[in-house]
C-alpha cells in the first residue's frame, strides 16, 4: 500500500492523531539533537571563559617579564651577537622565573555530543 493511499484511507481523526505525534516526535529529535547540545556549549564555553581570561593575563605577565628581562640584558647579548661568549663556550643555565613555567593543557573533551545527555539515564543504584 502507497503512503498516499494509506494516508488518505484514514479517517479525520486518526490522521489528526499521527499529525500531532509525528510533530511531537519530531519536536522531541529537535530538543535532544539540537537544542540540548547547544546549550550543553554554551553552558561549557561560559565556564570557560574566565579560564581563558586568566590564561590571556598569564600570556600578558609573560610578555611584560620578557621585555623586562630584555632590557636588562647587557649590551651585546641579543640574539646572533653570540651572547657575549666565545664560540664553542657552553651555556650556563638559568632558572626560569615561575610565570614562564609552561602550564598543564586542558583535557580534550571526549565522546559523541550527545554522551554527557544519554549519561544522565544511568541506572542509579
Amino acid at each position: 500500500m502507497r503512503l498516499p493511499a494509506a494516508w488518505t484511507g484514514r479517517s479525520e481523526r486518526e490522521r489528526r492523531i499521527l499529525a500531532a505525534g509525528a510533530g511531537l516526535a519530531a519536536l522531541l529529535l529537535f530538543v535532544a539533537f539540537v537544542a540540548i547540545p547547544l546549550e550543553r556549549t554554551r553552558a561549557r564555553l561560559a565556564r570557560e571563559v574566565p579560564e581563558l581570561r586568566a590564561a590571556i593575563e598569564g600570556l600578558r605577565n609573560d610578555a611584560a617579564e620578557a621585555r623586562r628581562l630584555r632590557a636588562l640584558a647587557p649590551a651585546g647579548t641579543g640574539p646572533g651577537s653570540g651572547g657575549g661568549r666565545e664560540p664553542g663556550a657552553r651555556a650556563t643555565a638559568i632558572p626560569l622565573a615561575a610565570s614562564c613555567r609552561p602550564r598543564p593543557l586542558p583535557r580534550p573533551r571526549r565522546g559523541p555530543m550527545f554522551g554527557p545527555w544519554l549519561w544522565r539515564f544511568r541506572p542509579a543504584y
